[in-house]
């Protein structure tokens, strides 16, 4: 689904433009760039997914299963750490979320292709990096983790607009 590029490459964009802004803003400034990726795609779905064709029953599956399975792991994730919520320490929490996301990548890849699979990858490395490198600053992990979804995004996007243009050029 090419309009799961455009999510990422909003939620991306927001991820490092919190990180960037300092962690005081992370939280806020992803919250914000989630609901505008909702927003988009509810505005724009269709025009990236028209000239790709129709889902087969995997992929329709695949959607909703991934996030499900991000949600039972944000659950469990809340339920592991509120104690250290509840002590204003956040860190673990956080990195803990970041891997479940990465996670749920892994399901997204039966909708949206191979490249989800490295996203997956990529994000639970940086996620597991920041667990096993405490010293490693927040910010930094947080960083890299929205420039990855934001680099994956507008690949999955280019690649929409040339599937566009293939077909325009073609006369479907």
């Amino acid at each position: 689904m090419r309009s799961g590029g455009l999510f990422l490459v909003i939620v991306g964009a927001a991820i490092v433009a919190g990180g960037l802004l300092g962690p005081q803003w992370m939280y806020r400034v992803f919250a914000a760039g989630f609901g505008a990726a909702f927003v988009a795609l509810a505005l724009f779905r269709r025009r990236l997914t028209r000239p790709l064709g129709v889902l087969t029953r995997t992929q329709r599956l695949a959607m909703p299963a991934a996030i499900s399975l991000e949600i039972a792991l944000i659950i469990l994730v809340l339920l592991v750490f509120r104690a250290d919520l509840a002590q204003g320490q956040t860190r673990n929490f956080t990195l803990a979320i970041l891997l479940a996301v990465g996670v749920h990548f892994l399901v997204f890849a039966l909708s949206s292709g191979p490249l989800m699979l490295w996203l997956a990858a990529l994000c639970c490395a940086n996620a597991l990096l920041g667990m096993a490198m405490p010293t490693l600053p927040l910010a930094g992990i947080w960083i890299a983790d929205g420039s990855l979804k934001l680099a994956v995004g507008i690949v999955m996007l280019r690649t929409a607009v040339a599937a566009r243009a293939s077909l325009l050029m073609n006369g479907s």
